[in-house]
C-alpha cells in the first residue's frame, strides 16, 4: 500500500453545513432497512436521489459515514418518478497480473474502481485471497484502459534477503517491508503458518537492499547514565522503554525483575539513560502523572530507525508532520469517538478505550517510525484490512476512520480468538504470531495492563 501522505485533506471536527438534496420537495419518502454491504453512495443510486440528501432527510452525524445493517433509513418512494439518468457508457475491462503486496483496495485505486467492482467481475468475494501471478478482469473505461493496461505488466520484481532476529514473525517482517507475510510465504515456499527460526534466511520481494538492521553492526552506545520513574496509570515496561530511547529487558535488568513482571501505579524505576537524554527523561518521570501535550514528537516505538526501510520511516515521518499540522481531536472528543465507535460495531467500549489509551494516550498525532498511525496506532497494511472488512476505503489520518479501523480490526480478533486475552494480545502481536509463537513476554504485560485499564474505564 502507499504510504498515507500530506495529499489527505484535514479531519473535519465539525458538522459540515447541510446540503441541499436534488430530490424533488413533492417526492414522497419511505422506509428503507440498511443491509450488509451497503453504502449510502450505493442507497442513493438505487433511490434516484443524492448523498447529500440522505444525510439531510436522516440527520446523519459526520457526514454519515458509518451506517450498519439493519438500520433504518428514509428514502425517496419507488411513487415518485425522477427524470431517468443518463445511459452510462458501455464498460470496458482490462486484465491485471498481480504483484507481491497487491490487495484488491489497492488494485482498485490504481485503476479509479471499486475492490468489490473487480470482485463482481471476477466472480469471487471482496475478502477473498488473491494470488501472485493471477490475473483479474478489472472494468475501466475509455482513456483509463491504456493506463490500466500499462500498469497490468509490472516490471520485474526485484529481491532481498533478510536474516531472521529472536522475535520476528511473517507478519512482522512482512510490515516492515511493506509487503504481505503471504507474499514472503510464497517466495519461500512455506505456508504462512509455518515456524521461522532465528538465522533463518529469507527471500523478501522488493527492490533496493535489506534494510540496514539485517547487515549493520550495531553503534556503540555512549557510557549509560540513569534517572528514576515514577510508574503512572496505564505504563508498560515496553511503554517506559520507547519514551526514554531503551528497551524494556534492560530497565527490567538495572531493575531485577523480569519483563513480564507486574509493575505498579507509583513505582519507582531506575532507567538507563544517556547523555542529554536524561534530563528529558527525569522531566518526563516528574510529570507522568500528568497528560501530555497533544503535540507528540516522532515516535520511534522501541526501533530505531535502521530497523526499518527507509521507505517506512519517510512515510511515517511525513504523516507525522501532516498531523502535527492540522487540528485533532481533543483526548475527550477521541474518547467520545472511540465510545460511539465501538457501540455502533457491538464491541465493549471499555476495552475499546482501554486499547486506544494504550497505544497512544487518545493522541491522534502519534505516529511510530513503523508507520502506525494515530489514535488506535493502525499500520497501512493493517487499515487495508479492516477496509476491506468494512467494504470502504478508510483514511487512517481522519480520526474517525481510524477509530473505525482499530475497533474493526479489534472486532475482528474477538470474533475469531479463543478468548478475550488472545484477542487483546493479536491487537498487539498479530494473531498468526500468537497462534504460532504464544504470547510473548511484553505482550503478557500489554493484555495485563489494557485489562486493568478497561476496568477504569467502566
Amino acid at each position: 500500500m502507499a504510504p498515507i501522505v500530506a495529499a489527505v485533506p484535514p479531519p473535519t471536527l465539525t458538522p459540515p453545513a447541510a446540503v441541499q438534496p436534488v430530490v424533488s420537495a413533492s417526492a414522497d419518502w419511505g422506509s428503507y432497512t440498511v443491509k450488509s454491504g451497503d453504502s449510502l453512495h450505493l442507497i442513493a443510486q438505487r433511490h434516484n436521489t443524492t448523498v447529500a440528501a440522505l444525510l439531510q432527510r436522516n440527520n446523519l452525524p459526520n457526514g454519515g459515514r458509518l451506517i450498519h445493517p439493519g438500520q433504518r433509513l428514509l428514502v425517496p418512494s419507488t411513487a415518485s418518478t425522477p427524470a431517468a439518468p443518463a445511459k452510462p457508457a458501455a464498460p470496458t475491462t482490462t486484465t491485471y497480473r498481480v504483484a507481491a503486496g497487491d490487495t484488491l483496495i489497492g488494485i482498485a485505486k490504481r485503476h479509479r474502481t471499486t475492490a468489490r467492482a473487480i470482485a463482481a467481475l471476477n466472480k469471487i468475494s471482496v475478502s477473498s485471497t488473491i494470488r501472485v501471478g493471477q490475473t483479474l478482469k478489472v472494468p475501466t473505461n475509455g482513456a483509463a484502459a491504456a493506463k490500466a493496461t500499462a500498469r497490468s505488466a509490472p516490471a520485474p520484481a526485484t529481491t532481498t534477503t533478510y536474516t531472521v532476529v529472536a522475535g520476528d514473525t511473517l507478519i512482522g517482517i512482512a510490515n516492515r517491508h511493506r509487503t504481505t507475510a503471504r507474499a514472503i510465504a510464497a517466495l519461500n515456499k512455506i505456508s504462512v503458518s509455518s515456524t521461522i527460526r532465528v538465522g533463518q534466511r529469507l527471500t523478501l520481494p522488493g527492490a533496493g537492499t535489506a534494510p540496514a538492521a539485517t547487515k549493520a553492526a550495531a553503534p556503540s552506545p555512549a557510557p549509560a547514565t540513569t534517572t528514576t520513574y515514577r510508574v503512572a496509570a496505564g505504563d508498560t515496561l515496553i511503554g517506559i522503554a520507547n519514551r526514554h530511547r531503551t528497551t524494556a529487558r534492560a530497565i527490567a535488568a538495572l531493575n531485577k525483575i523480569s519483563v513480564s513482571s507486574t509493575i505498579r501505579v507509583g513505582q519507582t524505576l531506575k532507567v538507563p539513560t544517556n547523555g542529554a537524554a536524561a534530563a528529558k527523561a527525569a522531566s518526563s518521570s516528574a510529570s507522568a502523572s500528568k497528560q501530555p501535550e497533544l503535540s507528540t514528537p516522532f515516535n520511534a516505538g522501541g526501533y530505531s530507525e535502521r530497523h526499518f526501510p527507509t521507505t517506512t520511516v519517510a512515510a511515517a515521518k511525513k504523516n507525522h508532520e501532516v498531523l502535527a499540522s492540522r487540528p485533532v481531536p481533543t483526548r475527550e472528543q477521541a474518547k467520545a469517538m472511540i465510545i460511539e465507535t465501538a457501540k455502533r460495531h457491538g464491541v465493549d467500549p471499555a476495552l475499546a478505550l482501554a486499547i486506544g489509551y494504550q497505544e497512544s494516550g487518545w493522541n491522534h498525532r502519534n505516529v511510530s517510525v513503523a508507520n502506525a498511525i494515530g489514535i488506535m496506532q493502525v499500520i497501512p497494511a493493517s487499515g487495508d484490512w479492516a477496509g476491506q472488512m468494512l467494504g470502504r476505503e478508510l483514511n487512517l489520518l481522519d480520526p474517525r476512520d481510524n477509530v473505525t479501523a482499530g475497533v474493526a480490526i479489534l472486532r475482528a480478533h474477538l470474533r475469531t480468538a479463543a478468548d478475550e486475552e488472545t484477542a487483546i494480545a493479536a491487537y498487539y502481536q498479530g494473531m498468526a504470531s500468537v497462534r504460532k509463537n504464544g504470547m510473548y513476554d511484553d505482550t503478557r504485560a500489554y493484555v495485563r495492563t489494557v485489562q486493568a485499564l478497561r476496568a477504569t474505564f467502566r
